[in-house]
């Protein structure tokens, strides 16, 4: 992969480079144009040319009184976003870096903690997953942040289109009072959290005329918040489609092309339910995947090989569950738990040592 690593800082008298940053560039393992320490102008003119890169790794200080050019890095490309955040005096909780991860569209975070004289470091995404707890090992986190960005950029993701006009759904009021009640659960889960986490689809078995053979599946819109949805919160897809073909001017949860596999690959399930909780005893998926990779569904399909079942739940290593039935009164008294935020991976560091 194509990859950038900027860090040490950057002003208007040249900067100053950063020894901890070329032990965490080094510990990559990645071939990267590295830039470590320059004029102001300098990073300026990186930022507007993230766009060629795969991966771009933003450890950059800036002054004070300039723009964050983190902020705005996304708005340059596509690709995978590894940036840092100080947190010296220990003021900023994990929600407050996941908050901020996701206020400028970062997919890792380094985060910087212990006092000027003595660095500590801890690795962690925007899901509260900790790929590496609190260490003063630079090396290690930079074979950490390595070999996560190396997986995040080689996970599938898939573009939705838009295909026709807006097609009206055909939910039933007990299915969204059922998301209704759960969505208040989930809402309780995560104290101070204030994105509308997970979906909701549904299975159309009557179809419309020219999809009367594949069928359509309902698939809540983005950024809807669950616990007020209505009818007009599903957008039409094409249930026979992998990249996300829908219908109308609403894009579908990035989680569409995973759901409308899972449909695909368990014909008797007419419902899905995706909440970033746990399910109470319900088995785990083996890889840590992020929002909308289509391996999350060849993970449920391998804890769930039986494509006759129409009843199950599993839980989303590092992401929360999925929810499957053929029926929607099969979904009710599901016993839903909290993740624990940070959600601490010890074991990913096994094969780095």
């Amino acid at each position: 992969m194509k990859s950038l690593f900027v860090a040490g800082s950057f002003d208007e008298h040249n900067g100053k480079s950063s020894s901890l940053a070329d032990k965490l560039y080094s510990a990559t393992g990645l071939e990267s144009d590295y830039f470590n320490g320059g004029s102001y102008s300098q990073v300026l003119d990186l930022a507007n040319n993230v766009g060629k890169y795969d991966a771009v790794f933003w450890l950059a200080r800036i002054p004070e009184d300039k723009p964050r050019v983190s902020a705005t890095l996304k708005d340059n490309g596509q690709f995978v976003f590894v940036s840092s955040k100080r947190n010296l005096d220990g003021k900023l909780s994990t929600l407050d870096m996941i908050r901020d991860a996701l206020s400028i569209k970062s997919n890792l975070v380094v985060e910087f903690g212990g006092t000027d004289n003595k660095y500590e470091v801890r690795v962690l995404d925007p899901l509260g997953n900790v790929f590496l707890d609190w260490s003063s090992d630079f090396t290690l986190a930079g074979k950490v942040i390595g070999k996560r960005a190396t997986e995040l950029v080689e996970y599938t993701r898939v573009k939705s289109t838009s295909v026709g006009e807006e097609m009206a759904s055909p939910v039933g009021e007990d299915f969204l009072e059922l998301i209704r009640s759960y969505a208040r659960v989930f809402s309780n889960a995560v104290p101070g959290e204030t994105r509308h986490l997970g979906n909701a689809s549904f299975r159309c078995q009557n179809g419309f005329p020219s999809f009367r053979k594949e069928g359509l599946v309902y698939v809540s819109r983005r950024n809807v918040d669950k616990k007020g949805i209505q009818k007009e919160s599903f957008v039409a897809t094409d249930a026979n489609s992998i990249d996300p073909k829908y219908f109308g001017n609403q894009k579908p949860s990035v989680d569409t092309p995973i759901q409308l596999r899972l449909y695909q690959y368990y014909p008797n399930v007419n419902f899905m339910l995706h909440s970033h909780c746990y399910v109470a005893g319900a088995p785990f998926t083996k890889r840590m995947l992020p929002c909308g990779a289509i391996e999350e569904a060849q993970e449920v399909e391998r804890v769930f090989p039986d494509r006759k079942i129409n009843n199950f739940a599993v839980n989303l290593l590092g992401h929360g569950s999925m929810v499957a039935s053929g029926s929607v009164q099969d979904m009710k008294n599901v016993n839903y738990v909290p993740r624990a935020i940070p959600e601490v991976h010890k074991n990913y560091l096994e094969d780095l040592k």
